[in-house]
């Protein structure tokens, strides 16, 4: 485990041992152990950054980034650009690169109505036929296998 000191943000290992909770000094190499009382006044659990993999800006590609809970993170978040593996962020690209081509191709919903308790969507298929959709609408909405 890490322990982070609330003033200094020092990061440093620390042991839960029988006799009590240790911390390490890379300066003298030795290990020091600590009052519980003490040490919950000037240290705070600290947990490794996650990393994710975005949507990045300006032509940029799929990101790698550390998540340090800043607004970026946050905001990533929030509007769905954050992804656990690199693949799955590939698959959003793909996703939104079908949902371009259908616009393109003047794809519109014509509405939804609900028939014995699934819904069903309205498509206009005009001037399309249903070749020109059937590719990207599968990469849309099939069932994935996860």
């Amino acid at each position: 485990m890490k322990l982070r000191n609330k003033q200094t943000s020092e990061i440093r290992p620390a042991e839960a041992r029988e006799d009590g909770i240790y911390l390490y000094d890379e300066t003298t190499e030795q290990w020091y152990k600590y009052e519980l009382d003490l040490l919950a006044k000037w240290w705070e659990y600290y947990e490794e950054p996650k990393e994710y993999w975005y949507i990045a800006e300006l032509c940029a590609g799929l990101q790698r980034k550390q998540d340090t809970d800043n607004g970026e993170d946050r905001f990533n978040k929030q509007i769905g650009n954050y992804f656990e593996t690199k693949e799955e962020a590939e698959k959003a690209v793909k996703k939104l690169e079908a949902w371009k081509r259908l616009k393109d191709k003047g794809f519109r919903f014509g509405g939804y109505e609900i028939i014995e308790g699934n819904i069903h969507f309205i498509i206009d298929l005009r001037p399309l036929t249903p070749d020109d959709l059937f590719p990207d609408l599968d990469l849309l909405f099939s069932q994935e296998d996860d």
